[in-house]
């Protein structure tokens, strides 16, 4: 194999295992991931944003809050219900992970990093309730 080869397959597979890294895919625990404690963090700052595409407007009320430990976490708020967590450990943009309640129970069962989740429809029937 001539050196450009090697060079250029090097090259390729340090390119594949960069995006195998950056797009991990979900983990799925059925008993759910530990969330963090909302009670014991102070509260940064409240803000509506548009997250939840099929629902037009500013749907979501996000929260930010620091543990003492010094994690940096969002929740996701729709219609009352607590639909997700964005969590950052390291205090750096972005956040490390995502946990979502995919089907409505209170159990964060869905945790995912780099990856578009999709809307959970228990939060599409809610909408739906509303109107």
């Amino acid at each position: 194999m001539a050196l450009r080869e090697i060079v250029i397959s090097a090259a390729v597979s340090t390119a594949a295992l960069m995006a195998a890294v950056q797009t991990k895919a979900a983990e799925i625990k059925p008993d759910g991931w530990p969330v963090p404690d909302v009670s014991g963090s102070r509260f940064l700052k409240e803000r509506k944003t548009d997250i939840i595409s099929e629902i037009p407007g500013r749907e979501t009320v996000q929260k930010a809050y620091k543990t003492t430990e010094g994690t940096y976490f969002n929740t996701l708020e729709y219609n009352g219900h607590k639909y997700g967590f964005y969590v950052d450990v390291d205090g750096r943009s972005p956040m490390e992970y995502t946990l979502l309640d995919r089907d409505g129970d209170g159990c964060f069962e869905h945790k995912s990093s780099n990856e578009s989740w999709g809307t959970p429809s228990y939060l599409l029937a809610s909408n739906t309730e509303r109107e």
